[in-house]
């Protein structure tokens, strides 16, 4: 196992936010939790209305990164689109939950 892999993941995520146009930061989290684990908490909001929130729980597994739990919600500004391990009812009285599927997980840097 790398000793660097979780702040080498998390320097990788900022790298590919910082470089992102128009955009600005309501959060940015990092928190480790020790040598092989770590969450991640952002909000981005985009110059056109465009909202994108994470939160990654993650842990190194067999020298790799794993996600123990992820929650990916983009909204613009009229539908949102959440790809999470949650499960939801689909509800026609909850407007916002008629969009939400499951999903594989998303991998921010692919």
């Amino acid at each position: 196992m790398r000793p660097n892999l979780l702040s080498d993941y998390l320097s990788e995520i900022d790298a590919a936010f910082q470089a992102l146009k128009a955009c600005h930061f309501e959060k940015y989290e990092e928190e480790l939790l020790g040598s092989e684990r770590a969450n991640l908490r952002v909000r981005a909001r985009f110059a056109a209305g465009h909202l994108l929130e994470v939160n990654e729980a993650i842990t190194i597994v067999s020298g790799g990164i794993a996600h123990l739990s992820y929650r990916y919600h983009f909204q613009d500004k009229t539908t949102p689109s959440f790809f999470d391990t949650t499960t939801r009812l689909i509800s026609p009285s909850l407007k916002h939950f008629q969009t939400t599927s499951t999903c594989q997980q998303v991998w921010l840097l692919r």
